[in-house]
């Protein structure tokens, strides 16, 4: 093959493949919309994150914390939990820690046990934790799961009234009535909890989903 014919079937290549990149129905969308998303999405990540630390954090007294067993959702064989819920009392938005310090008490004293947070220990090189904001009315929630059974050779249990997050500088309580054990050759009791994220607000005006 001649020289000039080789060149000139190149050429002719690239301006067929400049045609369908310009063309609407063009194969090569799929590829240029995910190098843009790869693109531009650490911007808008940063972007959220930015705006999310720009809000104060909510003071304890703005925030109401509960709990909610949800009817047995969290029982199962030798497991229990519950449902932490946050609610911004007031007429601001704020924001709070996704993994707020968790504390469990008696009526006469603080009671040990070691927290993990949900699928961290599949995470590297760690967890990357975004503020979470909380609008005015609204609620963010948490999972709180733990061993209730003596399962263990060496068992080691807590039945603590009262569980405490660490809100900004303060605190907020809720009564409490779980049964945690853990494996004392393994450093005790233990429980895990998912991040903090947005729950949610009930509509009342909303209309019923159907199907």
């Amino acid at each position: 093959m001649a020289e000039g014919s080789a060149e000139q079937q190149v050429k002719g290549q690239d301006i067929r493949i400049e045609k369908r990149m310009r063309h609407p129905d063009c194969r090569l969308l799929p590829f240029s919309f995910f190098a843009a998303v790869a693109l531009f999405a650490p911007c808008a990540v940063a972007q959220t994150v930015a705006a999310a630390r720009a809000l104060p954090m909510c003071p304890a007294n703005q925030v109401s914390l509960g709990t909610d067993d949800e009817n047995g959702n969290f029982n199962g064989m030798s497991h229990s939990g519950t449902l932490l819920v946050l609610r911004n009392l007031g007429s601001t938005p704020c924001r709070v820690d996704a993994t707020p310090q968790v504390t469990f008490a008696d009526a006469m004293h603080d009671l040990a046990a070691k927290g993990e947070m949900q699928g961290a220990r599949f995470m590297h090189p760690g967890p990357v934790m975004l503020p979470v904001v909380i609008a005015p009315g609204a609620e963010v929630t948490s999972n709180l799961r733990w061993v209730s059974g003596e399962v263990y050779d060496k068992n080691v249990c807590i039945a603590p009234s009262k569980l405490t997050l660490k809100i900004g500088t303060g605190s907020q309580t809720a009564a409490f009535g779980g049964h945690l054990c853990g494996d004392g050759a393994k450093g005790g009791v233990t429980y895990e909890m998912t991040r903090f994220a947005p729950d949610p607000v009930y509509n009342p005006a909303a209309k019923p989903i159907t199907r």
